[in-house]
C-alpha cells in the first residue's frame, strides 16, 4: 500500500481496539523497528498537577517516546506523566555477547 493511502486510512481507523503497531505492520508494510524511552524527573506544570491530583511541589516521571518504521520515518510520539509516589520502573539487563554496537559496546536487553 502506498504511504499516503496508509496515512489516509489510519485517519479512519478505530485504535481503541486495535493496535497502532499491528495496524501499521498490516495494512502499511511498515513495522516499528525500534524506538527510545527518555525517563525524566521534574516538576509538573500547575495544569499537569492538577491532572494527576498532585501538590506542584511533587516531582512526576516524564516520559518520552518517540518510535520509527522500517523505513526511518517517525510513526509515534508520545510524552506521559506519572506520579512519582505510585510509579515503579523495572528494568531487566541481560548481557547478550553476540550482539555488539559501534564502538565495541555491547547491547544489553
Amino acid at each position: 500500500m502506498c504511504l499516503l493511502r496508509c496515512i489516509v486510512e489510519l485517519l479512519d481507523t478505530d485504535l481503541t481496539q486495535r493496535s497502532l503497531y499491528a495496524f501499521l505492520e498490516a495494512c502499511c508494510g511498515q513495522p516499528i523497528t525500534h524506538g527510545q524511552r527518555a525517563i525524566e524527573a521534574t516538576l509538573p506544570t500547575p495544569h499537569i498537577a492538577e491532572l494527576l491530583d498532585i501538590d506542584a511541589d511533587l516531582p512526576v516521571f516524564k516520559i518520552a517516546m518517540p518510535a520509527t518504521c522500517k523505513m526511518e520515518l517517525r510513526w509515534e510520539h508520545s510524552v506521559g506523566y506519572h506520579r512519582s509516589d505510585r510509579t515503579l520502573f523495572e528494568v531487566q539487563l541481560v548481557r547478550n555477547a553476540e550482539r555488539s554496537l559501534p564502538g565495541g559496546y555491547t547491547l544489553i536487553e
